[in-house]
């Protein structure tokens, strides 16, 4: 059902001013033939105002928003944003404080307190190759370009490896080192 109030609106617009301008424009009409036009202008912004209010009542039965299964019918759950929205955030707050500990840990052999978040992201691009064994996850770097990189990263690897992370739900020790 489709409900148009554009059709009432204008002509509602234009009857309002019509019993007025009678009285003013029309001076040769008699005060009968006046009277006549007068109540049927005021008949008719009645009509247009009942038939305004009849078509606002007939909009405020079709929803604003309709549900995901009326639009399409194969649609088997809706997914709240907000939900798709937590889970992002809190991932990229994990995300965040990861850099920031291996910012931190990087820069205890770097000595660089102006310039070791950069060189932690620029870390975070370096190419290697994973392995899974039946017994571990190997991680192999390529190494960075410069020594002293290669140097800093060597001993945070180093320092990473002395306790072994492992995947969640894995108990795979997972060592990392640095390409020959």
């Amino acid at each position: 059902m489709i409900v148009s109030l554009p059709g009432s609106h204008p002509a509602w617009s234009q009857a309002q001013p019509r019993p007025g301008t009678l009285h003013h424009t029309d001076r040769d009409l008699t005060i009968a033939a006046l009277n006549r036009e007068s109540v049927a202008a005021q008949r008719k912004i009645q009509k247009l105002e009942k038939d305004i209010t009849a078509a606002e009542l007939k909009l405020t039965t079709i929803p604003a928003k309709l549900p995901a299964n009326v639009i399409d019918p194969d649609a088997k759950r809706a997914v709240h944003r907000a939900n798709r929205r937590g889970l992002q955030m809190v991932l990229r707050l994990f995300v965040a404080n990861a850099e920031h500990w291996l910012a931190h840990r990087l820069n205890a052999y770097l000595q660089d307190p102006d310039e070791y978040r950069a060189t932690t992201r620029n870390l975070l691009h370096l190419g290697g190759t994973i392995t899974y064994t039946a017994t571990t996850v190997h991680v192999e770097l390529d190494r960075p370009g410069t020594p002293r990189l290669t140097r800093a990263l060597g001993l945070l690897l180093d320092e990473i490896n002395i306790n072994p992370p492992h995947i969640p739900g894995d108990s795979r020790p997972i060592t990392y080192t640095l390409a020959a």
